[in-house]
Order: structure tokens, then sequence, then C-alpha cells
């Protein structure tokens, strides 16, 4: 199977995985925790992050067309890379069955009222694991295909916001005595910019060369624009305060979007809805690949095909298991926030100062 993918190919895939994971709810998380200072902790999030990806791809460059799993066979022997990749797959395991779970919650809130979760549910397990069958080439290009489209709707609906909002909303962008609050909403902002270590499982190839962690760091980057002007167009629509008490707080600010010139597209929220969807599917689709692939490293022996069937299923039934949407937002962000680091940042880490000291780089 071609485990290949273009440096075109990786920088969407940072973007949409990175954008999807919480952009519905981010306006309403920074705006409790930093207001109109939004920038600055997501700023900070993203120079650290970018710093974190660059890590990943440097590894990926040194050791090419291996996976962490197994230059790290080579860098710390087995026992402790089968302890990186439990780590791997347990925190992969959770936050893909929150994220499906949740996924399917904002659907039936927003346009399948009457279908039950589960349904939703098993709809999207059908389609993200024949997806995840095609191999990482395949998801590359889907990714590079949604990624226009992602693209070309965030430049449209940020032109139709920043007409119809007011700009007084945003001010002040920065106030010295809120430096203190900048500096709590960190951890909360770090949330956002997972998913990078979904890359550790993507071998590079001789068609990425160095230039590939430039890509990474661009692609971190093009996402912290696109999630300052999220912040920020949704409390020029909504204002800080009201931001504050919706669910899907995003979709609230574009329903409110009025433009005479627009008057024939009554439903704008429904047009994001559908590309939110399609960059939802395939941010679960490379996380269930990313899932199955570090369970295969550690048991060779189960055919691809079964094991992927065996994940879906598992996952699936992890994902009915919370009671409430609120619940398994709770699951999720604790997981992210304060395991999240961990396989995005730490291992990588060690990795490479233990490649160092062994002189491989």
């Amino acid at each position: 199977m071609d485990r290949q993918v273009s440096n075109r190919q990786l920088f969407f895939i940072i973007f949409i995985t990175l954008y999807s994971f919480s952009v519905q709810d981010l306006p309403k998380i920074m705006a409790k925790s930093a207001g109109t200072g939004a920038w600055v902790p997501l700023l900070l999030v993203a120079i650290f992050m970018s710093f974190a990806v660059a890590i990943i791809i440097y590894l990926g460059i040194i050791f090419k067309g291996k996976t962490l799993f197994e230059y790290s066979s080579i860098l710390v022997g087995k026992f402790l890379t089968y302890c990186f990749a439990v780590i791997y797959i347990v925190y992969f395991f959770v936050v893909l069955s929150m994220l499906h779970r949740s996924s399917a919650e904002i659907i039936k809130l927003e346009i399948l009222s009457k279908t039950p979760v589960w349904a939703t549910m098993f709809g999207m397990f059908l389609l993200v694991t024949y997806a995840v069958s095609k191999g990482i080439s395949n998801i590359g290009r889907i990714f590079e295909f949604f990624g226009y489209i992602l693209m070309f709707t965030i430049v449209s609906f940020s032109i139709a916001m920043y007409y119809s909002g007011d700009i007084l909303n945003i001010l002040p962008l920065f106030d010295i005595k809120e430096v203190s609050s900048y500096m709590k909403a960190l951890p909360l902002a770090v949330m956002p910019f997972l998913g990078i270590e979904a890359l550790t499982i993507i071998p590079l190839s001789k068609i990425n060369g160095k230039k590939t962690i430039w890509t990474s760091i661009c692609s971190v980057f093009s996402v912290l624009v696109c999630f300052i002007l999220v912040v920020y167009l949704t409390y020029m629509m909504l204002g800080v305060e009201e931001a504050k008490n919706y669910k899907d707080t995003l979709f609230t600010g574009i329903r409110l979007i009025d433009l005479e010139i627009l008057q024939f597209l009554k439903r704008f929220d429904t047009i994001a809805f559908v590309v939110w969807i399609t960059i939802m599917f395939c941010s679960v689709t490379m996380l269930t690949y990313t899932l199955t692939e570090y369970t295969h490293k550690i048991l060779p022996k189960v055919n691809s095909t079964k094991l992927l069937i065996i994940v879906s299923v598992l996952v699936y039934i992890a994902a009915i298991l919370p009671a409430s949407y609120h619940k398994a937002t709770q699951i999720f962000t604790f997981i992210t926030m304060y395991f999240g680091l961990v396989p995005a940042f730490l291992i990588p880490m060690i990795l490479l100062i233990v490649a160092k000291v062994k002189k491989h780089v």
C-alpha cells in the first residue's frame, strides 16, 4: 500500500485536524478566559505548538520511511516503545470516542433533531471505516480536496461577518491589567492546537524533503490566523459577554449575518455546518487511521482489515457510553487539556534528545 503524502497534503492534514477539534466552541472558551485579549494566549500556544510539530517532522526526516513506533525502537528499545504506543492508543481511543459523540450530538442539535445519536454515529463510522481502509495516501487526497473548500469558506464568511458585525465589540485588543488572565488562559488555548500528534504515524519519504518542517509550521500559523478570525468575528457579531452564553458559539454568530447583497441566502449557518461536517469527517478519519496503525504495531499478527473493524466497533461502543453531550465534552476537555501535550510534545521531545545523545542526528 502506498504510504506517501505530499507536503501539500501534509499541510492540509495539520490544518484541518487542528481546525476541527474545537472551533465551534472556541469563541466561548476564549471569551470566558481571555476576553478581547484572546489573541495573546492563542499566539503563545501557536509558537509552542509550531516547535512541537517541527520536532515530529524533524524526526520523520531523520528516519525516512519510519513512523514514531519504528524509530523509537531504534532509539529507546522495545519496552519503552511499547509503553509509548500504549499511551498513544489510550489517548487516541478516548479522544476519538468523545469526538464522535460530540459531533453526533451537534448534528442532532442542528439538523437531525429526531434522529437518535447512535444512528448518526453509526453512519459516521461506516464512512470513516471505509475511508481509513484506503490508506494514508488516499486520506491525504481527501484532506487536500476539502482543505481548499474549507479555506474558501473561511474567507467568504470572514468577509460577511466583518461587514455585519460591530468592530467596537473586540476592543481593547490588549489590556496590561489582564496579563494574568491571558496567562491563565494558556491551558485552554492548548486544546484547539492538538491533533499534531497524529503526524507521528505518517512516514516521510524523499518527496517531502527538509521543506516539510516549514510547511508544517506554516500550517500551524495558518490555523492560528483562522482561530483569531473565528474568535474576533464572533465577538463582533455577538459581543464578548453574549459569546459566553451560547453553545456552538460560532454557528450562533454566523446566523446573525445580515447583508442586503446576500439576502437570497437565509441560512448561512447551514452552509457553514455542512462544511464543518466534512472537516469533522476528515479529522475523525485521520484519528481512526492513527489509532488503528498504533494498535497494529503492537498486534502485528492481526489482519489489518479485521483490526480496523474491531477498533471501530470498540470506539463506537465507547462513544455511546457517556450519559450526555455535556459529559462527553467534559471527558474530551480533561484528556486534551491535561494529557494532550504528552503524545504531542513530551514523547517526541524525549526521542529527539535520545537521538542527539546517540548521534543519530
